[in-house]
């Protein structure tokens, strides 16, 4: 496995800022590897930092990448928060498109979460679960009811996914709209 570092000027950051640079990194790392065949000097190396450095912001890949995953999660979030005012139906359609973008930055990296996910990885899993209840909030503000929501919210998780892996080397296939229009469809199904 080769994971390169790109020649950067040094610059001096601050704590907060050199944490979010390195799991802006870590999002692409975990997207185009294994969580297994990344190690901390592959991680070090790709962020043009030491092996120690690394370790002063995450002590063990695992808490790096669990902070990977949160910072995911509220970025998936925050994408997908539609304001107030559209009829909920477009209001969702919004919410579709967001969820879309966010998996074609990272096709493989929410494959791999997902089947985490589904393993029992208790730390990604209770991030999932919290991202899942806020969505199932959202749902219920826009009239559907829990049963309804959480049905709702496995369904996308898996039409995603089963999509995602059908596309070439972990990248989503070309058939965006149809994928959205089935979102849209079970959406209303549900919420009407």
């Amino acid at each position: 496995m080769s994971v390169e570092a790109e020649e950067k000027p040094r610059r001096r950051l601050s704590t907060e800022e050199r944490r979010e640079e390195l799991i802006k990194l870590g999002f692409e790392l975990f997207d185009s590897h294994a969580y297994e065949d990344l190690s901390i000097d592959a991680i070090a190396k790709a962020a043009g930092i030491s092996k120690g450095l690394l370790y002063h912001y995450f002590p063990s890949k695992r808490a790096f990448y669990i902070d990977v995953v949160k910072a995911a999660a509220a970025t998936l979030l925050d994408e997908t928060l539609t304001p107030e005012g559209p009829p909920p139906i477009d209001r969702v359609a919004t919410s579709i498109d967001a969820f879309i973008d966010f998996v074609v930055r990272g096709p493989r990296a929410f494959a791999f979460l997902m089947r985490r996910t589904r393993a029992g990885d208790a730390s990604v899993t209770a991030v999932i679960d919290t991202v899942r209840a806020q969505f199932a909030e959202r749902l219920a503000e826009q009239g559907a009811p829990p049963a309804a929501a959480a049905g709702l919210i496995a369904f996308f998780e898996t039409a995603v996914l089963s999509w995602v892996e059908s596309g070439e080397e972990g990248a989503p296939p070309t058939d965006r709209q149809a994928l959205r229009d089935l979102l849209l469809r079970v959406s209303i199904a549900a919420l009407t």
